[in-house]
């Protein structure tokens, strides 16, 4: 998504500068967990390609090769969460303590940006200084994985435009304030590595986490607010005056403010899974750990129990929102259905879909010139509908997910909702056509 722009004038003296910077709001509801990246050029030095806006980080329709093949582009994760230092603890062998490690639990999302089903494979590269060797489990409606012995798996068949999250949780090894450690999964294709995330665990004193736990709680819970409006407990979930941010929150009054808010959080987390159906990530089972931990007052393991509380609810938000669609992968899906209107073309020397193609390609063209924008999708897509129609009857007769899929397109207007549908038009089509 486009944030902004700023143009420097260099003199020949000048070998750099700094912008007056550019504001950037996330919208109400959105995580935290974001990436940021940059373009910069000249008309000299132009960039090569097209431009990163609205394309999804990744191979094939991805920004892999345009920020790979031209130093003009980078990216970054912008959030970094902020873990105790645990000291080093004696071992303890009663089944209380051996039950509740310290453990932290991070949400990685797995999407594949291709125009392809395809298989992706994941090695996970263990610490060699602290051997810290993750627990893994993928989470998503459908969808075959497999493990190794040797800490590769593979997410089969995921489908373009397909996301599945992976739980990666890990015991914590004591460290120093400002000391970290990395958790690196790479991405495996043909024996080599071409994509790659990383966690970076870093150690903060106990005063710093809980002051940015706090701040995440309040996040977590205004994103609740804004996507499920029925939920009224969510607004009594209290927060700590912003004044009293500014100083060190004593663990004691970490411990009270988790013991006050905890039954409502609970209380949250219930109706979260009611309204949805379904608690694949765990939210009750989390809520239940930092419970468990606030009964023996350990506040490096609370503070490790509350992020990973709040984590886990932040994936299943982020989750919730991509079942009904991905404004991220509207030009991904536009180039899916180019790609499966030229196959058919091509295949049965067809000329009635050279006004689908037409516009497709329009859209494209005009999409990653930055003419057109999000805001132009919905009325876009409406001029294709009719086309789509006539596809959905030669090819799927009265195939009642072809049909679903229309109707949603033709009532809907927000952007997510109708890539959501138009995406799975597209692929049950693609099914079909191939099995003709």
């Amino acid at each position: 998504m486009p944030i902004g722009s700023s143009t420097l004038s260099f003199s020949p003296s000048e070998t750099d500068k700094t912008t007056s910077g550019i504001h950037w709001s996330l919208p109400t509801g959105s995580s935290n967990q974001v990436c940021l990246g940059v373009e910069i050029s000249t008309d000299k030095d132009p960039l090569i390609g097209t431009t990163l806006d609205h394309h999804v980080p990744g191979g094939s329709t991805g920004t892999n090769l345009l920020i790979i093949n031209d130093n003009n582009r980078a990216q970054r994760n912008t959030h970094l969460y902020v873990a105790p230092d645990p000291p080093v603890e004696k071992r303890v062998t009663s089944a209380s303590a051996m039950t509740m490690p310290p453990t932290a639990v991070m949400y990685a999302l797995i999407h594949n940006p291709a125009l392809e089903t395809t298989d992706i494979q994941l090695e996970t590269v263990i610490n060699s200084f602290t051997k810290v060797r993750p627990s893994l489990a993928v989470i998503a409606r459908k969808g075959e994985y497999s493990v190794d012995k040797k800490n590769r798996f593979v997410l089969h068949n995921m489908k373009p435009g397909e996301s599945r999250f992976l739980k990666i949780s890990y015991p914590v090894p004591p460290a120093r304030t400002g000391k970290s450690f990395s958790l690196t999964f790479n991405e495996i294709k043909n024996g080599g590595r071409v994509n790659a995330f990383t966690i970076l665990h870093k150690y903060f004193s106990i005063d710093e986490t809980i002051k940015e736990n706090v701040r995440f709680n309040a996040l977590i819970f205004t994103q609740v607010i804004a996507s499920y409006k029925t939920i009224n407990t969510v607004s009594l979930v209290k927060r700590i005056d912003a004044n009293d941010l500014e100083k060190n929150i004593s663990s004691e009054a970490y411990l009270n403010y988790l013991k006050e808010n905890l039954p409502l959080m609970k209380l949250v987390t219930r109706e979260l899974i009611s309204i949805e159906g379904d608690d694949l990530f765990g939210l009750l089972s989390a809520a239940n750990i930092l419970e468990q931990q606030l009964k023996y007052k350990n506040v490096i393991k609370i503070a490790n129990a509350h992020l990973s509380f709040l984590n886990t609810i932040d994936a299943y938000l982020t989750f919730q929102q991509l079942e009904k669609g991905n404004i991220a992968d509207i030009l991904q899906t536009m180039y899916l259905q180019s790609l499966v209107a030229h196959k058919i073309s091509s295949q049965n020397k067809d000329t009635s879909l050279g006004h689908l193609i037409e516009l497709s390609d329009a859209f494209i063209s005009g999409f990653e010139k930055r003419t057109l924008t999000i805001d132009d999708y919905p009325g876009q897509l409406k001029n294709m509908i009719s086309d789509l129609k006539d596809l959905a009857v030669r090819f799927g007769k009265t195939d009642d997910r072809l049909m679903s899929s229309l109707k949603t397109m033709e009532l809907k207007t927000d952007p997510a909702e109708l890539q959501g549908a138009h995406i799975k038009f597209l692929l049950v089509l693609k099914e079909l056509i191939k099995q003709k």
